[in-house]
């Protein structure tokens, strides 16, 4: 039932570009593409997208298109629409780690837990070296269940992955759900130590000092969460919220004002 609903989202999609575009002959598909891919390669994310749906409306099974157009679509949070390409991408490609990761990307966004574990874990099997699909294949796992088994997958698999910091990262919020915090430390420093500036290594980091007590190592993985990130909004919040929950109210109200 699911995929159906998603194959008439797709179709819904190109048939409301159609009633836009008019049938006036607009460009061919090879103009339509040249002038897709320069407008994506130079960030004119919306010039992009209008020529990717020309080329769509021409051939709905271009595979580079569609992750086009789905990436296009999540970065500016048209969550639904993105969701829709990375659906058909997997409908032609059902092996594809790209599409796996997509959908499983958007399912934690919207809390799915299940669908990202379930759509994370297929792109590991295809390719264990993914390393976001390690990340949301970890963050996915909620039950102690669920958790002990990614815990056990991954560490038979430490050999080939242990210099990867996603790996790591997994790794540190796996061990940290089993109550290891000092555990968590090491793995999450192991992952600071391959990158060289990690936002989400670095908000983990700032959880696991806040779980710690460790008010002031805290605060300074949440400035550098801040510091790393291009979209540091989620970042600045928490780190207010954290501010009024270790009774720094103040300071905690004053960086949310700055916010807002």
């Amino acid at each position: 039932m699911k995929s159906t609903i998603v194959r008439y989202s797709f179709f819904a999609i190109l048939l409301a570009f159609f009633l836009l575009s008019g049938c006036s002959k607009g460009p061919s598909y090879e103009e339509s593409l040249t002038a897709a891919d320069a407008a994506y390669d130079q960030e004119d994310y919306d010039l992009a997208r209008v020529s990717y749906l020309q080329c769509v409306s021409q051939d709905p099974s271009d595979i580079h298109v569609l992750k086009r157009l789905a990436a296009i679509q999540e970065r500016d949070g048209i969550l639904r629409d993105a969701y829709v390409y990375w659906s058909r991408v997997k409908e032609l490609l059902p092996d594809d780690v790209d599409a796996a990761i997509g959908i499983a990307r958007l399912a934690r966004a919207i809390g799915d837990s299940s669908t990202a574990r379930e759509e994370a874990f297929r792109a590991l099997e295809q390719d264990p070296s993914r390393q976001q699909a390690i990340v949301i294949y970890a963050d996915a796992s909620m039950t102690p269940e669920q958790s002990s088994e990614a815990l056990d997958w991954l560490s038979a698999r430490e050999s080939e992955l242990s210099e990867l910091p996603g790996y790591q990262r997994a790794i540190g919020n796996l061990v940290l759900r089993q109550g290891d915090v000092d555990g968590a430390l090491v793995a999450l420093h192991n992952a600071e130590s391959l990158v060289e500036e990690g936002a989400g290594v670095f908000i983990d980091l700032a959880n696991v000092y806040g779980i710690k007590g460790d008010v002031e190592r805290a605060d300074e993985y949440y400035q550098r969460a801040i510091e790393a990130s291009d979209t540091n909004l989620m970042h600045k919040v928490r780190w207010a919220r954290y501010r009024i929950d270790t009774d720094r109210a103040e300071a905690g109200g004053a960086s949310l004002q700055a916010i807002l």
